[in-house]
């Protein structure tokens, strides 16, 4: 009986056993490469010819010193944006490291230091050909700047009229998902539109104050966003330009423009076609010209400064306290 036991849990055993699943191992076979497939920037330079390898490398150094420049590092990358201007051999290097420059201004707080840098750089020149007595024909990166600001009040036209074809074609809807379709890709495209307008805006006017434009064309520009009445992005940019701007352009041979200008803002302010945001923006502006041009502190607070500058201020503070205490 004990050896019949015994040999049915031997064979439950080996039927338990008999029954284990075996697992097999699944077979990856080798992934295939996309022909897109994203490299490191250091693998792509090497397949580069020598003249874009030296070429990648400058706009990769022109960038760092964009990301890190602030009124406080100001200085030193300056002269290091300086020693690398030596290496745009070419118009269109020195016209890639602009257009850096403009991308740049979605940080419209630091287009002082912008428009600074581009001060540094103004005097560069480079050679684009050779003159009829067979002389060197030089093109600064001051000239190339004034091409690139013209290029992108031509690139606000042109959004503009694609703004209108998208509000039109909201209009144009057939049915209440299309609509709402179009009318967010018509929001996404203005405020994109009007962020870059903005920085621009605001950069050209740090240039002028420079002496890197004339007045002419800041008149010119002043004049194409006060076209309309009741355009808020137009009336927007006019807003911080002439914020930026105005107290350059109010002396004696202007102040017809002038006149000109605020009998606008005036008509704007009380017409009420507009929101009440542009609104109070003219009417900050009215006021900042009746204070000879002095922004209020709650407009400065917002500016970039030095960690030098806040320790003086720091300082003051603290005599005038002492000075009170006493």
């Amino acid at each position: 009986m004990g050896r019949g036991v015994s040999g049915g849990k031997s064979s439950n055993r080996g039927g338990k056993e008999s029954q284990r699943k075996v697992i097999q191992q699944p077979v990856y076979s080798e992934l295939r490469k996309s022909e897109n497939a994203w490299r490191r920037p250091e693998e792509v330079l090497k397949d580069l010819p020598e003249e874009e390898k030296e070429t990648q490398d400058l706009y990769r150094k022109f960038q760092a010193i964009l990301n890190k420049l602030t009124p406080q590092k100001f200085q030193n990358l300056a002269e290091q944006a300086k020693e690398l201007s030596n290496k745009m051999t070419t118009e269109a290097r020195m016209m890639g490291c602009i257009e850096k420059i403009f991308l740049a201004l979605e940080e419209p707080l630091y287009s002082v230091a912008y428009a600074k840098l581009c001060l540094t750089l103004a005097p560069c020149k480079v050679q684009v050909g050779v003159t009829e007595d067979g002389n060197p024909k030089l093109k600064s990166f001051r000239a190339l700047l004034l091409n690139k600001c013209q290029e992108e009040f031509e690139k606000d036209k042109k959004e503009d009229d694609e703004l209108e074809g998208l509000k039109k074609a909201i209009g144009e809807s057939k049915t209440d998902d299309e609509r709402k379709q179009r009318q967010a890709e018509y929001t996404h495209a203005e405020y994109k539109s009007r962020h870059r307008s903005l920085g621009n805006i605001r950069f050209i006017g740090e240039l002028f104050k420079l002496k890197l434009l004339s007045e002419a064309i800041m008149h010119e520009c002043i004049q194409r966003l006060l076209k309309s009445t009741s355009d808020e992005e137009s009336l927007e940019c006019f807003a911080k330009l002439m914020s930026t701007i105005g107290k350059e352009l109010d002396h004696d041979k202007g102040k017809t423009w002038m006149s000109k200008y605020f009998l606008r803002v005036d008509q704007v302010i009380e017409g009420r076609k507009v929101g009440s945001r542009v609104r109070f923006m003219l009417q900050d502006l009215v006021e900042q010209k009746q204070n000879n041009w002095e922004l209020r502190k709650t407009a400065t607070a917002n500016m970039p400064t030095t960690i030098d500058k806040i320790h003086a201020e720091q300082k003051k503070k603290d005599e005038e306290r002492a000075l009170t205490s006493h």
